[in-house]
Parts: structure tokens; sequence; C-alpha cells
């Protein structure tokens, strides 16, 4: 995957190229662009798909502060459209990736056609404990300590359940541990 230097950092992506109208997947916490595979393959045809991997997840860059921002994250996103000059984008966020597209669409409304927003919220982040804990554990130990907690947060309980769906669910946990376990904690927001 190609590396574009972006808000001062190297931001890992995929880009499908095509003269379709441009789609940015942002993945979810302790994830990476793999996650919109599927979406990708379908799409591919009449889009112009772009993924990428956010600051410190995926096979973009650490940061070099102690902890990575919201904020941060959503201006990586805003310099990337900029970059690859992509704007206005349909913009599909799954759960972080939902939140750093509300935010562009509020503070950047010029880089927006439309979002898809996945498992987010709008609210003040109600389970920022429960990640911060995972991050720690992914960075202090291991993906695999926190792979259960992530998979139920994937999936529902039928779907979890369903032996139907044991190859799929072994797949995404694969992809999951695939992922660097040195996932940088977000910051606290500003004030």
């Amino acid at each position: 995957m190609p590396m574009i230097r972006a808000n001062g950092t190297a931001l890992c992506y995929e880009d499908t190229g095509g003269a379709g109208a441009p789609v940015v997947f942002s993945h979810a916490l302790l994830w990476n662009s793999s996650l919109f595979a599927p979406q990708i393959a379908v799409l591919k045809n009449s889009y112009r798909c772009v993924a990428y991997d956010h600051r410190g997840q995926g096979r973009s860059a650490d940061d070099i502060g102690r902890a990575i921002s919201v904020e941060t994250v959503t201006e990586d996103a805003a310099a990337l459209i900029e970059k690859l000059g992509l704007g206005p984008v349909h913009f599909c966020g799954l759960s972080l990736g939902g939140i750093v597209g509300m935010r562009l669409a509020i503070g950047r409304p010029d880089l927006i056609r439309s979002l898809v927003l996945l498992d987010t919220t709008a609210d003040a982040e109600p389970y920022k404990l429960k990640y911060q804990a995972m991050t720690v554990m992914a960075r202090l130990f291991n993906l695999r300590f926190v792979a259960p907690a992530v998979m139920a947060a994937l999936y529902g309980k039928t779907a979890l359940n369903d032996p139907a769906r044991a190859d799929e669910r072994r797949e995404w946990t694969q992809q999951l541990l695939m992922n660097r376990s040195s996932i940088w904690r977000r910051r606290k927001r500003r004030a």
C-alpha cells in the first residue's frame, strides 16, 4: 500500500483509482483499512475507493507524542483528502471513523459530499473507559487479550453464536491479530 505525508505523519492508504465519485473509508479503533475490503470489492467498479489507516494504527506511522487526539485524526483525514485531491467525498466511518466523519462534516464541510456512519455516536463517548482499557491492554500485552471484546463489539449475540459464521469470525479475528499492538492511546479532549 502506498504512503502519503499528510498533517506531519505518514498515512498508509489504498486507492482503487477510477473516475467514479470518491468514497473514503475510515476504520474503527484497533483495526485498519482492511476492515472495508468487502465493501471496496463491491464498489470499486463504480466509485473511487480510498481506505486509509489512522495515525498510530495499521501500517501508518506511530505518533511522536504520548497520545493521539480525535482532533488530530480528523485533521489527518482532511489532509489526506486534500493531498489526494478527492473532495468533496462520500465518507464512510465505522465507530472512531464515524466520529472522524462527523467532525469533518462540521469543521470542513467543503470536503464532505455525504456521510455513512456505522456503529458510531455523536454523544460524549459513552464507552471511553472501555476503549482506553482495550488500547492499554493491546499495547502492553497483545491484541489477543482484547480480541474477544472487540469481536463482541463487531458482532451481535446471534452472529457470535452462529456456527455457520464461525469461519467468518475466525477470519476477522485473524485480521485483528495482524494489526500491530503498538496502538497509540487516545488523548483526552481539550476543555
